[in-house]
This record gives structure tokens, sequence and C-alpha cells, in this order.
């Protein structure tokens, strides 16, 4: 399944966890790529902690990334933090080679 590459942008992935930090030892070998659509949300009490979870390229052994996204509570409701552009926050591709081509 997770060979399919399912974890890009068509598909948006919620992962529930009562872990207080989320679980990087078995989250940072998913095949996410920078167009993934992954939030982890820890939960204590009524409260989740919410990390956006990508990789600028999973192929090419690029660092796997976790980032503070917000939080969500009943008395609360979402408070989301990542108020830039997800491609913009997303830009620096730690050096990874870039392959392309022109046509």
């Amino acid at each position: 399944f997770s060979e399919q590459l399912t974890f890009n942008e068509s598909y948006y992935w919620l992962l529930l966890t009562t872990s207080p930090n989320p679980p990087n030892n078995r989250l940072q070998h998913l095949p996410l790529s920078v167009d993934s659509e992954v939030t982890v949300a820890t939960r204590t009490d009524n409260k989740f902690t919410l990390y956006d979870l990508y990789n600028p390229s999973y192929r090419h052994n690029g660092p796997y990334n976790i980032t503070y996204k917000g939080a969500w509570g009943t008395e609360t409701g979402l408070i989301d933090e990542l108020t830039q552009y997800k491609y913009k926050r997303r830009g620096n591709f730690h050096l990874l080679p870039l392959n392309f081509s022109i046509v």
C-alpha cells in the first residue's frame, strides 16, 4: 500500500495518537513528498496538538519534516498556526538535487 505513493495531495490523511509526541521512528519511513497532506494529531485529554508532515523527496532520501501546525479542542475549536502558502513554507529542499527536463 505505502509503496504506491498514496500520500500525495490527492488524499488528506489524519493520523491520531495518544502519544505525547508524534511517533517519529514509525513515520519517517513513509513515502511522503513535498505535496503530501498528512496531519498527525496527538491527544491529551480533550485537546489535540496538530503536526504537518512531509518530505521534500522521499525517493532521494530527503529529510523527514514535522512542523507544529496548531491545535484543536472542544472549547477552542481549530487554531491553525500555518498561515503561509504550503509550497512557500516547504520551499527549503535542504540542498537535494532536483531532476527535471525541458521540452
